[in-house]
């Protein structure tokens, strides 16, 4: 004889339900025998949560965060008398739309599933559970107000003062168009470097780097951070008494995994581009450092557009170098 069982079937589960998707299915019962139960019911859950272990010497501490972002419980037989046989119920159930998306990190997770529970007095319940996945792009459109999406310079000024290498400083300017792009564009940046001083820029290089940010709860300033290099690009230098315009192009690969946490609590997601010019020497280096907007879906604007980016740059124009040192192998 067959034992009694729950089954939960999603009829419309391709790989991924996106927020605002509505989740179709069946809850499949079989009885070997007349049941008496208190219910047959379902349950739609959301979670996020954090863990991680710290050490300080011989002592260790355990940090956790967790946080409910969805939970919807649905009845869909009450309390009586089912007989032999199996029993078959549909549902659909509309997910919200202020979902962020599954992710796993290393110090924690955003996770969804869907329980199936028939609840018989005294006796154990017969259950059946599926996780599934939030597939949440992030909607540049949703966010506009948001956005920088217009022209931003950064600076950054430094005197050589190493033993006798002073005698002027060396300045670089750092221009954008924007700072929001979707995974697989291409970040235009233009840099202009004024060399007034005695030794040489060795190379300008070019860093984008995420980082997740996970916290252990609401309250707690504990965190752990998660950093991964996205793209980078590098060019060489400048003489001493020189000046140079690069016009460099980045591309973010098609493959970036930029994880929507607009309505979490317990991660963040942070995304930086920082511009090194090496000076030579033991002087220290020019550095600029911003934040950009990482997403999925552009702006439906015309004029947002940048497929098109070296002809929003005047021609660059630049002082030959005195000294252009050979570009690192």
């Amino acid at each position: 004889m067959s034992s009694s069982s729950c089954k939960l079937y999603l009829d419309n589960y391709p790989n991924y339900y996106s927020p605002g998707d509505t989740i179709v299915g069946r809850v499949s019962c079989f009885f070997n025998s007349p049941k008496s139960i208190q219910g047959i019911r379902l349950k739609l859950s959301g979670k996020e949560r954090t863990e991680w272990t710290s050490r300080r010497g011989k002592h260790s501490s355990t940090y956790t965060g967790k946080n409910s972002l969805l939970l919807v419980q649905h009845t869909l037989v009450g309390e009586g008398d089912l007989p032999k046989g199996r029993h078959e119920y549909s549902f659909s159930l509309t997910l919200p739309t202020n979902l962020p998306g599954t992710y796993s990190g290393k110090y924690g997770s955003i996770s969804y599933s869907l329980k199936a529970t028939v609840d018989r007095p005294y006796k154990f319940d017969y259950k059946d559970k599926k996780a599934f996945n939030v597939v949440a792009p992030i909607n540049f459109n949703d966010i506009k107000e948001t956005l920088q999406l217009g022209p931003v310079a950064y600076c950054d000024e430094e005197v050589p003062n190493c033993f006798c290498c002073a005698n002027g400083s060396v300045s670089m300017n750092v221009h954008l168009l924007k700072e929001a792009f979707v995974v697989g564009e291409i970040v235009p940046i233009r840099i202009e470097i004024n060399n007034m001083s005695n030794v040489n820029v060795q190379t300008v290089e070019v860093k984008m780097a995420m980082d997740i940010i996970s916290t252990a709860s609401k309250l707690w300033t504990e965190s752990k951070t998660e950093h991964e290099l996205i793209a980078t690009c590098r060019s060489g230098g400048v003489g001493a008494h020189g000046n140079r315009i690069y016009d460099l192009q980045m591309e973010i690969p098609g493959s970036t995994v930029v994880p929507n946490f607009r309505f979490a609590t317990l991660f963040e997601e942070s995304t930086k581009i920082e511009v090194t010019a090496v000076v030579a020497g033991c002087n220290s280096n020019l550095g600029v450092e911003f934040k950009v907007t990482l997403g999925h879906i552009p702006i439906v604007d015309g004029q947002q557009n940048y497929s098109i980016i070296t002809e929003q740059f005047p021609a660059a124009t630049a002082i030959p170098d005195t000294w252009v040192p050979t570009a690192p192998s």
